[in-house]
C-alpha cells in the first residue's frame, strides 16, 4: 500500500516527541523550587536513516473514499525508539498521502526507554500540530508521574497543558529542609515519601524561556510542608533548573510548626532570596511577624521586615520568660524596618520602635536583640532622640497610670539578662517640650513624685530600686548610690 511509508515516517517522529512532551510537565512546581525540573526533556537520540518501524494488527483496512486506514485488534508500533501499543489505530489522509490525523483507541499503551503512557484514546490533529490524551491520561518517567482528565501537547509551539484534576507526584527530596531547633542535634535525613502537586490545570512551555504555570486551587505537598496558591509559576533555564517561582493569589506556606500567608511570594534562585508582599503574615511558636515586605536570604537565614514591621507574641512564647496567666496580654514590637540575622543571633529594629509588654513599654529610634544560640534574649540595646520606658506597677491591677508605675527617659539603654538591669544613659530630647536633657531621668507616677537622674541609672524593674553615679533625687523612689 502506497501509503504506509510516509504513515511510518510520520509516527517515528510524532509519537516520541509527543508523549515526552507530555511528560515535561512539571510535577510540584520543581519540588516547590527544591532543584531540577523531575520530567525533564531527554536528549533524543540520532535516528538511524535505515532502521525500520513496523506496525502490526490483527486486521487492516483501508477506506479509499476517505482516505482512512484501520488496523484493528492488537495494533502495534514498533521502532528503535518506542513501542505504542492501542486496541485500534486510525489515520486520515488527505488524498495525497499526507496525514490529517491519527487516532489511537483503548488500552493505549506508550513505552520509550523510562517514559511509559498510558490512556483509553490518543488523537493527533496535524493542522495545528495538537497531541490529546483523554480517558484517564497517565505518564510515568522513571519515578514521576502525571494525572489529568486531558494531556494536550501542541508540538509546533512547544507547548503543553494539563486539564481537570491535575495530579503530579514525585519522590522527596532525602535531605531534610526543616531547620534544627535549638539543642537539636543534627538528623540523618528527612523522611522520604512523595511530593503531590494538584490544581485545576497546568500549562508547561518547553521553548525558549521555558515555564511551568499551575492554576487553580494549586497545592504542593511533601513530608514537611505544604503550599497552596491561586497559582503557581515556575519558570526555567538551561531546560530543567528552576530560576524563579511566582506564587499569586492566598499563598500559604507550612511546614516545622510554621505558617507563612500572603498575597503574593517571589523565589529567585539566583539571588537567593523569597520576598513576601500584600500583607504577609508569618506565625511560628506564637508569635506573628508582619509587614508591608518580608524578604527572606535563604543562604543566610537572614530575614528583613520594610515597612511597618510588627511582631505579637503570646507571655509563653519566649523561652526563659517567667510565666503569665493565660488570658495576659500578648507583647507586640512594631517599627518601621527590621532586620534580623539568625545565624549572628541578633535582630535590629529602627525607625519609630514601639514596644508593648505588660512588664515594660518603651520607645525608640533604634533597638537591637541579642538572642542566645538557644534562641532566647541575651541584651536589648536601645538608643535615640529619646528612649522613653514605661514600668507598670505589678502591684496594680488597674490599666490607668498608678503612683508606682516608673517612668524613665535616656539617649541609650541596654538591658542584660544576666543580671536584669537596665543601663541608662547618655542625652536625650524631652518629647514633651522639645528641650535637650543631659543625663537619664527616672521618675515614679504619672505626676514624678520621685526623681532621679545620674550620668548613668540602672534600673532594676522587678525590685522597682535604682542605683546611680553622681546622683540627684528627690521623692519616694528607692535609690541607691554605687560606690
Amino acid at each position: 500500500m502506497t501509503a504506509l511509508p510516509p504513515l511510518l515516517r510520520r509516527l517515528r517522529a510524532l509519537a516520541p516527541a509527543a508523549l515526552l512532551a507530555a511528560a515535561l510537565l512539571a510535577p510540584a512546581a520543581a519540588s516547590a523550587a527544591g532543584g531540577a525540573l523531575p520530567f525533564a526533556k531527554a536528549k533524543r537520540k540520532p535516528v538511524d536513516p535505515d532502521a525500520v518501524t513496523t506496525i502490526a494488527s490483527d486486521r487492516l483496512d483501508f477506506d479509499y473514499s476517505s482516505f482512512i486506514a484501520y488496523f484493528l485488534g492488537h495494533a502495534v508500533v514498533t521502532d528503535p525508539e518506542f513501542v505504542l501499543r492501542a486496541d485500534k489505530l486510525f489515520v486520515t489522509f488527505d488524498g495525497t498521502n499526507d496525514i490529517v490525523s491519527i487516532e489511537c483507541r483503548g488500552n493505549v499503551d506508550l513505552k520509550s526507554d523510562d517514559l511509559h503512557a498510558t490512556c483509553g484514546r490518543a488523537t493527533y490533529t496535524r493542522e495545528n500540530g495538537q497531541v490529546r490524551l483523554t480517558e484517564s491520561p497517565f505518564v510515568r518517567k522513571g519515578e514521576q508521574t502525571l494525572r489529568a482528565r486531558e494531556i494536550s501537547i501542541w508540538l509546533n509551539d512547544e507547548r503543553a497543558e494539563a486539564t481537570s484534576d491535575v495530579v503530579l507526584e514525585s519522590p522527596s527530596e532525602a535531605v531534610s529542609r526543616r531547620r534544627r531547633r535549638p539543642g537539636e542535634g543534627a538528623r540523618a535525613g528527612a523522611p522520604k515519601g512523595t511530593t503531590r502537586a494538584t490544581g485545576d490545570s497546568l500549562e508547561v512551555f518547553y521553548g525558549e524561556g521555558s515555564y511551568a504555570l499551575l492554576r487553580g486551587n494549586a497545592v504542593v505537598r511533601d513530608p514537611e510542608a505544604k503550599l497552596s496558591s491561586d497559582s503557581i509559576l515556575v519558570f526555567f533555564e538551561g531546560g530543567s533548573e528552576v530560576r524563579q517561582i511566582v506564587c499569586t493569589g492566598s499563598v500559604r506556606i507550612e511546614g516545622d510548626g510554621a505558617v507563612a500567608t500572603c498575597g503574593k511570594a517571589v523565589y529567585t534562585k539566583a539571588d537567593a532570596l523569597a520576598v513576601f508582599t500584600e500583607n504577609p503574615v508569618a506565625t511560628r511558636d506564637g508569635r506573628t511577624l508582619s509587614g508591608e515586605k518580608i524578604t527572606l536570604h535563604t543562604d543566610t537565614e537572614r530575614v528583613v521586615v520594610d515597612r511597618n514591621a510588627r511582631i505579637v507574641a503570646r507571655p509563653d512564647s519566649f523561652a526563659g520568660k517567667r510565666s503569665r496567666p493565660a488570658d495576659a496580654p500578648p507583647s507586640t514590637v512594631e517599627s518601621d524596618f527590621l532586620d534580623y540575622r539568625r545565624k549572628d543571633h541578633v535582630a535590629t529594629f529602627s525607625g519609630a520602635v514601639v514596644v508593648t509588654d505588660p512588664d515594660a513599654d518603651l520607645r525608640a529610634d533604634r533597638m537591637t536583640v541579642r538572642f542566645t544560640a538557644e534562641e532566647e534574649v541575651e541584651s536589648i540595646e536601645c538608643d535615640g532622640k529619646v528612649v522613653s520606658i514605661h514600668a507598670p506597677d505589678p502591684n496594680e491591677k488597674t490599666s490607668a497610670a498608678a503612683p508606682g508605675d516608673l517612668y524613665a527617659d535616656a539617649g541609650r539603654a541596654i538591658y542584660t539578662r544576666a543580671d536584669s538591669m537596665v543601663r541608662l544613659l547618655g542625652a536625650w530630647t524631652d518629647p514633651t517640650t522639645g528641650e535637650p536633657r543631659e543625663t537619664p531621668l527616672v521618675r515614679k507616677g504619672a505626676g514624678g513624685a520621685g526623681k532621679v537622674t545620674g550620668d548613668e541609672l540602672k534600673v532594676d524593674l522587678v525590685r522597682r530600686s535604682v542605683s546611680t553615679r553622681n546622683m540627684s533625687g528627690s521623692g519616694i523612689l528607692p535609690v541607691s548610690s554605687d560606690k
